[in-house]
């Protein structure tokens, strides 16, 4: 579907809050974007399926996008 690599992988920061993304194309789980942590200098990700198990990921690393979920 995609040939370019930077259309499927992008950096967390770049990615919209709110968008849902994998943190790699063989991996399972779906996050949602959430808000940023000024204390950690992070990210929160949010598990779509579990709502009570969200993730500290730094902003430059690279997450899947562009995937139908």
């Amino acid at each position: 579907m995609y040939n370019d690599y930077s259309e499927m992988y992008k950096p967390l920061i770049e990615v919209k809050k709110g968008e849902f993304i994998k943190r790699k194309d063989s991996h399972s789980k779906v996050y949602q974007k959430g808000e940023y942590d000024r204390s950690a200098k992070a990210f929160w990700l949010h598990d779509w399926s579990d709502i009570s198990h969200s993730i500290l990921v730094k902003p430059n690393k690279l997450v899947y996008c562009n995937f139908e979920f």
